[in-house]
């Protein structure tokens, strides 16, 4: 193999790809390949041997680091391939006198610590460039709704450097917003958390909103209690996601107690007063139910199913003329509005009347 070959084109990939890319390309290629497939045939036996070569460089991620730096600035050659005779110079070392090959061995260790010493702080500085690299290729597919690609370049990122907050941040919003994926969410947040000395409130309220869809109220609760303690009522945004978040994990009355807040400080709107209402209803309380659906009429008049809801709502709580006032309404908004029940107690009471 050329020593100015592409390694990541030998396996059809980009530059930089994840390890997870490589590990699939070159299983693929090596099936491919294989001596066993391909019997006397010189051709694939040599490019088995360097697609073999080179996932010995780009599959270890500290020789990937290394080499993306090679690439990075434009070294086309990173394997110098001058090696000494082992057999000569163990020949020479015996000759010498004991003095001196002890003077040779204390010498040879000094040197050998300052080298593997620097070799890591090399491999630390190049893996931690690296880690930048596939953070930033992360956040582009991101950018393009690719998750399934920015979460294997988060990976790659990931193994570069395990601490690298941001990654782990990404990777949860990714879980948690797109992929669905709650536990694996809650535990990215976990690690963000945990290795950063002044976590931003945004890291406590996701992961408090990936432990509501878990449904561990214990552990919602008390993200969301520092995250409160810390904005007190001068965020609503963060209010409203975590009422919401309490309201999907059907944790009703911290939901309440939120939405409630909201409405006294002037920030509820339509929803918030539609999911006041389904509360009250699921408790039972149709009156106080039909009294919030009624601020959202007031928001928004022309929806014919606010005024089917609230009529269904009143007829629970046994006001039948409230109730065919609101179908009435209803049924001009919406003259393909059907509802047995309700055309039946509304007859019943005109007939009545």
């Amino acid at each position: 193999m050329s020593s100015y070959e592409n390694f990541y084109a030998i396996l059809g990939l980009p530059n930089f790809a994840s390890l997870i890319e490589v590990k699939q390309a070159f299983k693929k290629m090596a099936f491919l390949y294989h001596p066993d497939k391909n019997p006397d045939n010189l051709e694939a036996e040599e490019k088995f041997k360097k697609i073999n070569a080179v996932y010995q460089i780009l599959g270890n991620p500290h020789k990937k680091a290394i080499y993306d730096q090679y690439l990075i600035y434009g070294i086309t050659n990173p394997n110098p391939t001058a090696q000494n005779s082992v057999y000569e110079t163990q020949k020479h070392y015996h000759k010498m006198p004991v003095k001196k090959r002890i003077d040779e061995n204390w010498q040879a260790t000094v040197f050998a610590f300052i080298f593997i010493f620097h070799g890591f702080l090399f491999l630390d500085s190049f893996s931690k460039i690296n880690a930048r690299i596939q953070f930033a290729l992360a956040t582009d597919f991101y950018k393009q709704a690719k998750y399934e690609k920015a979460s294997l370049h988060l990976s790659s990122c990931l193994t570069s450097n395990e601490k690298y907050v941001r990654a782990h941040y990404l990777q949860g919003i990714i879980d948690l917003e797109n992929l669905k994926y709650y536990k694996a969410a809650a535990e990215s947040f976990e690690k963000a958390i945990n290795y950063t000395e002044i976590v931003p409130l945004e890291y406590f309220l996701k992961r408090g909103i990936a432990y509501s869809h878990l449904q561990n109220k214990e552990k919602t609760k008390a993200d969301f209690a520092w995250v409160y303690s810390q904005i007190g009522n001068t965020d609503h945004q963060l209010l409203t996601q975590m009422a919401d978040a309490y309201f999907e994990a059907t944790d009703f009355d911290n939901a309440m107690i939120l939405y409630q807040k909201l409405d006294s400080l002037g920030f509820a709107n339509k929803e918030t007063y539609l999911k006041k209402s389904l509360i009250e209803k699921n408790n039972g309380n149709y009156v106080r139910a039909a009294q919030f659906l009624t601020k959202a009429i007031e928001l928004d008049s022309l929806k014919a199913n606010l005024y089917y809801e609230r009529a269904m709502l009143y007829l629970q709580a046994s006001e039948i003329q409230k109730t065919c006032a609101d179908w009435q309404k209803a049924q001009s908004l919406d003259p393909f509005l059907k509802d047995a029940s309700l055309d039946f107690f509304c007859l019943t009471d005109s007939t009545k009347n």
